[in-house]
């Protein structure tokens, strides 16, 4: 079981992984122990969900969690290019 409460769900843009959160809003969330919220990513074999990493955001005081967005920078750690040399490309 991912959780007592799900809200988004997000696939990797290649495919691998899905990414869980559990909020929706404050007033709509589920109220005393079933009242979980996390972030939890999960590898996909093409056959089962393993889970690589979670993050309980009660016990990490961070609020709720609600839509995480994952861009290609956020994924590969990469900064975003320059736009200087960006305008450069275009004007090609």
């Amino acid at each position: 079981m991912i959780g007592k409460q799900i809200n988004m769900a997000s696939q990797s843009w290649d495919g691998q992984r899905i990414y869980y959160t559990s909020s929706l809003l404050a007033n709509w969330d589920k109220k005393g122990p079933d009242n979980e919220q996390f972030f939890k990513a999960y590898d996909w074999d093409g056959k089962e969900l393993q889970e690589r990493f979670a993050i309980d955001f009660t016990a990490e005081k961070l609020g709720r969690p609600h839509q995480m967005r994952f861009g290609a920078y956020a994924l590969y750690s990469q900064a975003p290019q320059d736009p200087a040399s960006r305008k450069l490309a275009e004007a090609r």
